[in-house]
């Protein structure tokens, strides 16, 4: 599937519930990783704040600390933001990525609806 009908599904998700978080988080290449921060998160994808910029549809893994590994594609990048499209690496990616929505409270969100602001590493 192309990046775009991956955006297209991943914005109807979101739409179904997106949280407002501020998560510490770690990018990781092949070759390098970096830290992040995860500024709101759907069981599609994430909104991330971070010093280097990647090009869209750059593969990667975010990690999240108490939550897991999860990979992903860059959607859109700009201004220090990007934009992740969660995508299933293995056959028990998408279910991880549904429990853990469900620990995160997204699968009850209502559009856009602000969650509980976490402290950085929580």
């Amino acid at each position: 599937m192309s990046i775009e009908g991956i955006q297209a599904e991943g914005k109807a998700a979101r739409l179904a519930g997106r949280r407002q978080v501020v998560f510490k988080g770690e990018i990781r290449l092949i070759d390098r990783q970096f830290g992040c921060i995860v500024r709101d998160i759907s069981t599609s994808g994430a909104r991330i704040a971070c010093k280097q910029m990647l090009a869209k549809g750059t593969a990667l893994h975010l990690f999240l600390p108490k939550y897991g590994t999860f990979p992903c594609l860059v959607a859109w990048a700009d201004q220090g933001l990007m934009g992740l499209v969660f995508v299933d690496g293995d056959s028990g990616g998408l279910q991880r990525l549904g429990d853990k929505a469900r620990m995160l409270g997204l699968l009850d969100a209502k559009p856009d609806q602000p969650g509980h602001a976490l402290a950085a590493g929580a």
